[in-house]
């Protein structure tokens, strides 16, 4: 039996399936492009308190809430209360400080911190 010779392509040249590699290849090299411009362009992240989880050199923004409690709230009151506060702390923008004090005897904070992180249990108001 004879062997068959091995078929040639008629055409020199790339060829469709040359063409379609090619521009994987330009497509993949584009898109690494585009992502190390997106990795080099973003803005550092900012080194943070310990205590307060604000950025060292200070927030970006501060927001005060006082609360009244020269009497306690009734329940319903305190619900609201608690409600809006949950609110504000998520849409609270990064880096920014949300302190919360109290309008009673002392006028120290009850809560001080920064966002992105989560405030931890607070006190009954």
């Amino acid at each position: 039996m004879a062997r068959r010779k091995p078929r040639r392509s008629r055409e020199p040249g790339l060829g469709w399936a040359g063409l379609g590699g090619l521009l994987l290849l330009l497509l993949a090299i584009a898109s690494a492009g585009a992502l190390a411009y997106f990795y080099f362009s973003a803005p550092a992240r900012p080194v943070l308190d310990a205590q307060s989880l604000c950025p060292v050199d200070g927030p970006q923004g501060i927001t005060v809430v006082l609360v009244d409690t020269s009497d306690d709230l009734p329940e319903t009151t305190r619900r609201e209360v608690l409600g809006e506060l949950d609110d504000l702390i998520t849409t609270l923008p990064p880096y920014h400080k949300l302190d919360i004090k109290g309008c009673s005897t002392s006028p120290a904070s009850k809560v001080v911190r920064c966002s992105p992180n989560a405030i931890p249990a607070m006190a009954p108001v």
